[in-house]
């Protein structure tokens, strides 16, 4: 992830490794005096591990940032890519030849606003080839899977095409990053895919989230791309799939956090279903409409450059959390009291408002990079906050007091 406790930054990378019971071995911080991320990790053959994330480090308003480390931590290598505007990863994983697929994306080349990236590498980060995929609007790669033929599976949300404001993206390419086939899978508002991967039956699955049909949203495909079944699991709030892997049943675990349900204001959620998409529990069949894309495919000409400083941080580690099982085949609990403090609605377009704020508070509204988007007064009872010049995506609202601080994760769509 990052930190803003330790390091030479305003936010660095940070790295913690633990044994088998959460106890930590070391943690580190890794960064340069500007503000770097990491958002994605994976364990390498040798035992070290690879960290993508983003960097304001490097050539422009924001560089996808790589960083190798060896078992203890130290540095092995550290690169950056991009071109004069914003590149971003959010995906790595090493692939079979040793290498590493990349996936992001990029306002720095393209066909639109944002296209989805996609660089392939060699063991020590030296740049192989690098794509774009995209259409005129904007494109966003959240995911990407090395396939069992040695291509690529590449997930994200697009609004260059599709059925509504925002769909599900899928791409298909080949080892070489040429595009095999597009897909886009959606209702008439937004929707986001945030994880695929492939299945034993050889298509893929996909989690992520459906402001159209509301909820989780998990869709399973053959190896065409095309709809086998897609499902929905959500309550009376908001709630979002982060993550899905096939269990060893032929299911699937679906990771993500829930404002419908738990202890308190956001908590993690854990979906367990069975290999058709069924859980028994806040489950619904939605009418996913499918289409095929228009998708452009561009050569990036990206920059390169290393450099980057490990710091040894002080890292404080604590126990404690409350798990609440909301279904286990059939039934439910009961959902637990409505927080003091509410967002409504959320997700939203132009407007939300804070219910229970007092008149003494600040409401501050941050992007996932940390940058501070708004920052507004409370009045007692009810807060409006415009968000008209906003772009869409996902947001932390924190709400401050002199006795209190609250924060939630806001969707725009």
């Amino acid at each position: 992830g990052y930190t803003n406790s330790f390091g030479v930054g305003n936010n660095d990378v940070y790295l913690i490794r633990t044994d088998a019971n959460g106890n930590t071995i070391w943690s580190k911080a890794y960064g340069g005096p500007g503000l770097d991320f990491g958002y994605t990790l994976t364990q390498t053959t040798d035992g070290g591990f690879i960290v993508a994330g983003n960097t304001d480090n490097g050539a422009g308003n924001g560089d996808i940032y790589l960083l190798k480390v060896g078992s203890n931590g130290d540095t092995i290598f550290t690169k950056t890519y991009g071109g004069t505007g914003i590149d971003r990863a959010s995906s790595v994983q090493q692939t079979s030849d040793g290498g590493l697929i990349i996936g992001g994306y990029t306002n720095s080349f393209g066909a639109g606003g944002n296209d989805f990236y996609l660089l392939k590498t060699n063991s020590n980060g030296i740049v192989s080839w690098a794509k774009t995929y995209g259409g005129t609007g904007g494109d966003n790669g959240n995911c990407v899977q090395q396939t069992a033929d040695g291509g690529y599976i590449f997930v994200g949300n697009t609004m260059s095409f599709g059925a509504g404001a925002n769909d599900v993206y899928l791409i298909k390419t080949d080892v070489s990053g040429t595009p095999v086939w597009s897909k886009t899978f959606g209702g008439a508002s937004a929707e986001y895919g945030n994880s695929v991967q492939q299945t034993t039956n050889g298509g893929y699955i996909v989690a992520g989230y459906s402001a159209s049909f509301t909820g989780v949203y998990l869709i399973q495909t053959d190896g065409s791309g095309n709809t086998l079944w897609s499902k929905t699991f959500a309550g009376a709030a908001f709630d979002w799939g982060s993550s899905v892997q096939q269990t060893s049943d032929g299911g699937f675990v679906i990771g993500g956090y829930t404002l419908s349900f738990g202890a308190g204001k956001m908590d993690i959620s854990l979906i367990k279903t069975d290999a058709n998409g069924n859980s028994g529990c806040n489950e619904a069949i939605p009418a996913t409409i499918s289409g095929t894309a228009a998708t452009q495919t561009g050569t990036a000409a990206f920059i390169v450059s290393a450099g980057a400083q490990v710091h040894n941080t002080a890292t404080v580690s604590h126990g404690g959390g409350t798990v609440a099982t909301l279904c286990v085949t059939t039934g439910e609990n009961e959902i637990a009291p409505v927080n003091a403090i509410a967002i409504s609605p959320n997700p939203f377009i132009n407007e939300f408002s804070i219910r229970g704020t007092s008149d003494h508070g600040v409401v501050i509204l941050c992007d996932f990079t940390g940058k501070v988007i708004v920052r507004q007064n409370t009045v007692e009872g009810e807060t409006k906050i415009n968000t008209e010049n906003l772009s869409t995506g996902l947001f932390v609202l924190t709400y401050f007091t002199g006795s209190e601080q609250k924060s939630f994760k806001i969707v725009k769509l």
